[in-house]
């Protein structure tokens, strides 16, 4: 997780360390919601359990910002 807690501060996310392998994110849009985002079993790079669904870390974070 720390690759990921890195690129979230790169970019400005807010976030809450909630164990070994899960973060709370906090969307920017200033509502206060936040999801998800853990370590899954795929074994491509760059790729976690997002909002209860695997994703590519740097596409949600493109359509975020």
């Amino acid at each position: 997780m720390n690759e990921v807690i890195e690129v979230l501060k790169k970019y400005g996310f807010h976030f809450e360390i909630l164990g070994e392998k899960c973060l709370r994110v906090y969307y920017k849009d200033g509502t206060g919601d936040y999801c998800g985002i853990e370590t899954c079993d795929d074994e491509r790079p760059g790729y976690y359990s997002i909002a209860g669904r695997v994703q590519n870390l740097n596409e949600w974070i493109n359509r975020q910002i």
